[in-house]
């Protein structure tokens, strides 16, 4: 994923410059990109990991990591960091790479712990 998102990050003016020539439409789209190319690691991550879990019957862990990442602290820190503390879309997208990271490195965690060795299926 990082092989993957290195061109995104180091060519998002151009991959924007594609789809609009309005500059503030370009300058939020870059942001957005390198937001892209700093979380997509840790989505993956967390996408593999609960994947795996859920494949060895070990459910609840992912659906409560995900719950708990976009509905209770994502979706209010971005309401938080964009309209009340005016940070902008800008806040979205640290929002969005914060709580990916977090989401990663949780579910990776609770796979690396192994309890899903012992499920029965």
């Amino acid at each position: 994923m990082v092989l993957c998102g290195l061109p995104v990050a180091l060519f998002a003016r151009p991959i924007m410059a594609i789809f609009t020539d309005v500059p503030e439409v370009v300058a939020i789209g870059v942001v957005y990109l390198w937001a892209v190319a700093l979380f997509e690691p840790f989505m993956c991550l967390a996408n593999t990991a609960a994947g795996s879990l859920r494949g060895a019957g070990d459910t609840r862990p992912a659906l409560y990591y995900t719950m708990i990442a976009q509905w209770a602290v994502r979706l209010p820190a971005g309401y938080l960091l964009t309209l009340h503390f005016g940070y902008g879309t800008d806040g979205l997208w640290a929002t969005l790479v914060l709580l990916s990271v977090v989401q990663g490195l949780l579910t990776g965690r609770k796979f690396r712990q192994g309890d899903w060795k012992s499920r029965r299926i």
